[in-house]
């Protein structure tokens, strides 16, 4: 597991490109921070104190309380029910979260034969469950650390094409992503602009222009 790093950009910076992130690695997520278009240009300090705000609700020193382990483990079990009550199946349309794939001829056959493909491992189906669970968790964690924290599973819609947005955490659009300590190293280094397969900055991207006009 790689070590807590914090590698965060200035809204000066996030205003001379299209999409910058922030990314918080905390255990096995990476949070990616973008900040909310009705904030850029004003003063963000709340959220550069996350990462350690996260580590003293981790240590014993923030403020969990029995209210927020009730919402993390109804949130879970919401996940738990949606993921194992019923065969997953691939979804036949284009999402937020899979439009920024490279691969073209993917998208097409997710539209137009996402039926011919072979059935998810149960492993694999695991491994979504996982990704589920660190959100579930760090959201509950920055709430906990006195965070503002808001829009969870927000739907959204980009021309026709639609998403949930994971949050937004003190005015920034939040994506927790679970990742092995291989792909991390792509955040670490700063290279996931030029290696990103899942098009996990295509999916931040849409979240933030889909919500460019609501009040969070």
């Amino acid at each position: 597991m790689e070590p807590p790093h914090l590698l965060q950009r200035s809204l000066s910076q996030h205003q001379q490109k299209k999409l910058s992130y922030s990314k918080v690695p905390t255990g096995g997520g990476v949070l990616f921070l973008s900040p909310h278009p009705q904030f850029i240009g004003v003063s963000m300090t709340k959220i550069t104190t996350l990462v350690d705000d996260i580590y003293k609700v981790i240590q014993g020193e923030g403020g969990w309380s029995k209210t927020i382990s009730s919402g993390m483990a109804m949130g879970v079990a919401s996940m738990a029910n949606s993921r194992f009550s019923k065969p997953q199946k691939s979804r036949g349309y284009l999402s937020l979260s899979s439009i920024g794939t490279p691969c073209k001829r993917k998208l097409w056959y997710k539209v137009n034969s996402s039926g011919d493909g072979e059935p998810l491992q149960p492993n694999a189906l695991l491994k979504f469950f996982y990704g589920d669970m660190i959100e579930e968790l760090i959201l509950s964690m920055a709430e906990a650390a006195g965070h503002d924290v808001k829009g969870q599973q927000d739907k959204l819609d980009v021309h026709g094409i639609k998403g949930h947005r994971d949050a937004v955490i003190d005015g920034m659009t939040v994506d927790v992503k679970s990742c092995s300590s291989y792909a991390f190293k792509k955040f670490k280094d700063g290279t996931l602009r030029d290696d990103d397969p899942f098009g996990y900055i295509s999916q931040l991207s849409s979240y933030v222009y889909a919500g460019k006009d609501d009040p969070l």
